[in-house]
């Protein structure tokens, strides 16, 4: 007796097909099976419940078990499954398919010996050891509890899946019912309806604001989603389905990967993603942090099982062909909704990895260019029955991820969870904010024809004459910067050679407010108000002197007794979306004398030339430099303008 381990998928039935002659009444067999191709199961039960009346069967038997499992009701499942396993004749994947299904009961000491049953069968299968000795584990062990998971209130009584943290809330599929052009679409796979796009802005990590469906265009009379971000949040990739129909003739559950952009508050047409055009089904995309490498889950030829995780490259505009990411991370079963860790692990579902039940979530560590040695993180992140479509928010310790635990079957909820560990803080040297910079046109042609000249309006009152300039900003902002070229002569403008809009940002930190110097005995006043962590809500500000006394507030005093030099240390606890209990925290020196503050060191900024154009003062290299405190230095400037024809000192 065999016990091969390529079983049933989640999305997509492995059809069996069965050995022997089949008989006449085995018409209805093979009716079912061609039913639960196409995702009609509770017509498959029909077919197999009347091959069954007419002569029990193995087929008859298994049948019906495969459509129970596609309608994700495990205990009647397990019920024709061991039925099954009466009869001679049945598939050899099917006790290995039963011990599955127990486990998704949570009867994992029934399971342990359905495993064990097949390892004997097949000695030196690694994948049904695994099985085995997890599931004798398993019977011990006790829930983390280091992880808490908490269902959300977006939840509603359909499948509700594929959370992505988007804008201020979470973007997520769901097959609650809706209207789209004014008909309503169902799908036969569960008896839900299609799955659309779905948004729902935070009140805090936990609480949500009433979920609003995403307008047309996005959403379809297909099925959507899941999706991922694009690396600059200005859209996402997404998964839709290829073919859907109405209620009364099902549907196919094969899937492209697109791509759709998000600009000025509408969703632009969505464009299909060439390589997922071919045969297969592709689904479950995420992309890396450089924008360049998509993963994804997809069951196309040269698998090695049901679905498979792949990545593809981006090379200019063109993605490469996709790359299986090997038998450390695949198996014979199914793997999916990959979403890759700060720290460089890969986290995936899969239901061929030693489990708790159906899909469980498992990560990977990193190696070079792959990822090896899976790691099931047990319950309560896993259950007894599927878990998938975790994401990490930005600190790594919170995110949210899918399970059908709490109802079963098709009613898939979303799941807040945090991962609460005791760990040192960490904080960073504070990184000086930069708003200075060197402006130029690639394509200008320089010199110009004698009359003409490049002007450039820089977005914060400051004009400048030349083909490249330096110029420091007053702050953050949006800067729409514009380069002309005007006449000397009359000061008309000629034309506009380039126009964009420069976004300065701070750095993304904790910033300590001081100067650099500090009388000893005086009092001094640090603040932490420009700080800047979009989407972070500071809640407590913790300042550490390093003379080993601390303070609390967002704007302090403090006085140091001795003269030194001092570490300031400030930490910034609060709550961002995902990531409940998140900190940020920075450190800067400052000197304590014991005398007078020495005179801050005056440093040069470039200003615009007050004149106009038709001065004659038109050449590149007139400036005329300010002195003063300025972000960021340009501290030999003066000196190396001084001796320039044309340019003053003030």
């Amino acid at each position: 007796m065999h016990c091969y381990s390529q079983y049933i998928s989640r999305i997509l039935i492995v059809f069996l097909f069965f050995g022997g002659n089949l008989r006449a009444q085995d018409n209805l067999v093979i009716k079912g099976q061609e039913e639960i191709q196409r995702m009609n199961y509770g017509k498959a039960i029909e077919y197999f419940n009347a091959s069954f009346r007419r002569a029990p069967s193995a087929a008859s038997s298994e049948g019906k078990a495969n459509a129970y499992l596609g309608l994700r009701d495990y205990k009647n499942a397990a019920r024709w499954q061991e039925k099954a396993l009466s009869f001679e004749g049945h598939s050899e994947s099917l006790r290995f398919r039963y011990g599955k299904t127990l486990q998704m009961l949570g009867k994992q000491r029934a399971a342990a010996l359905q495993f064990d049953t097949c390892a004997q069968s097949m000695p030196g299968n690694e994948q049904f050891l695994g099985m085995v000795n997890f599931s004798r584990a398993a019977v011990l062990s006790e829930p983390d509890t280091a992880w808490e998971v908490t269902a959300l209130g977006i939840n509603s009584s359909e499948s509700d899946f594929g959370p992505v943290i988007w804008q201020e809330g979470l973007l997520f599929s769901s097959q609650r019912n809706n209207s789209v052009l004014g008909v309503t679409f169902s799908s036969q796979a569960n008896g839900g309806f299609l799955a659309d796009f779905y948004y729902a802005k935070a009140k805090d990590s936990l609480r949500f604001s009433r979920p609003g469906l995403l307008p047309r265009g996005i959403n379809t009379v297909f099925h959507e989603g899941p999706a991922c971000l694009m690396a600059d949040s200005s859209g996402i990739y997404f998964a839709r389905s290829r073919r859907v129909s109405a209620r009364s003739q099902g549907d196919v559950a094969t899937s492209d990967l697109w791509q759709a952009t998000f600009s000025n508050e509408k969703w632009e047409a969505p464009q299909r993603l060439p390589f997922s055009e071919q045969a297969g089904t592709y689904s479950d995309p995420f992309l890396l942090p450089d924008g360049k490498t998509l993963l994804f889950s997809a069951e196309i030829p040269g698998g090695l099982g049901g679905l498979d995780l792949y990545q593809t490259t981006l090379s200019g505009d063109q993605w490469s062909s996709p790359q299986n990411l090997g038998p450390e991370i695949n198996t014979s079963g199914n793997e999916r909704s990959p979403f890759v860790h700060l720290n460089g692990e890969l986290w995936f579902a899969s239901d061929g990895h030693p489990g708790w039940g159906g899909l469980d979530i498992f990560h990977a560590h990193p190696l070079g260019h792959r990822w090896v040695s899976p790691q099931n993180p047990g319950l309560p992140l896993n259950s007894y029955q599927d878990d998938y479509d975790l994401i990490f928010a930005a600190n790594g310790r919170l995110g949210y991820f899918v399970s059908n635990r709490i109802h079963g079957g098709w009613d898939d909820d979303v799941f807040a969870f945090s991962f609460q560990e005791t760990r040192e803080i960490i904080c960073q040297v504070q990184k000086p904010n930069t708003y200075c910079y060197t402006l130029y046109e690639e394509n200008t042609p320089d010199p110009l024809p004698a009359t003409l000249l490049y002007q450039w309006q820089l977005g914060d009152g400051a004009k400048y004459f030349g083909g490249t300039i330096d110029h420091c900003f007053p702050g953050p902002g949006d800067y729409q910067v514009q380069l002309e070229v005007i006449d000397s002569l009359t000061g008309e403008l000629v034309f506009r050679q380039a126009s964009y809009l420069l976004k300065i940002r701070n750095e993304i930190q904790a910033y300590i407010e001081a100067p650099d110097y500090i009388q000893k005995g005086v009092a001094q006043v640090f603040s932490g108000e420009e700080s800047y962590f979009p989407g972070f809500h500071p809640e407590q500000y913790l300042w550490n002197w390093g003379d080993g006394l601390t303070s609390k507030g967002k704007v302090v005093s403090h006085t140091y007794s001795a003269p030194g030099n001092y570490e300031i240390q400030l930490l910034i606890e609060g709550d961002a979306l995902g990531e409940g209990l998140d900190y940020y925290c920075v450190t800067r020196m400052v000197t304590v004398t014991e005398g007078p503050v020495p005179k801050p060191k005056p440093k040069a900024t470039l200003v615009p030339p007050k004149h106009s154009p038709n001065s004659g003062m038109h050449s590149q290299n007139q400036y005329r430099i300010q002195l003063g405190v300025s972000p960021s230095g340009l501290d030999s400037l003066a000196d190396s303008y001084r001796n320039i024809p044309g340019v003053t000192i003030v």
